[in-house]
């Protein structure tokens, strides 16, 4: 979810239509992305430094446990690709 909230704004667009992604060419181009806003860049490290902690909270469950083994292991790489 955080994923199609964020994405247009830090990728560049406006959310008005537009990609906001520059692919060479002249003047002739539409104008620079808007920046970012801040509170987005902040909030996605948030969201990361979430993701990273379970990812790390998988692979000491896996360490620790003698059962389940596959389950830490899948929700720790999941976990760790989304961070």
């Amino acid at each position: 979810v955080w994923m199609l909230v964020a994405m247009p704004a830090l990728m560049g667009s406006g959310g008005d239509g537009t990609s906001g992604h520059h692919h060479g060419g002249g003047a002739t181009d539409a104008a620079a992305p808007a920046a970012t806003p801040e509170w987005i860049v902040v909030l996605n490290g948030v969201v990361i430094a979430v993701v990273a902690a379970f990812a790390v909270w998988w692979i000491v469950g896996l360490v620790r446990s003698s059962h389940h083994r596959a389950r830490h292991v899948c929700h720790a790489l999941m976990a760790g690709g989304m961070a």
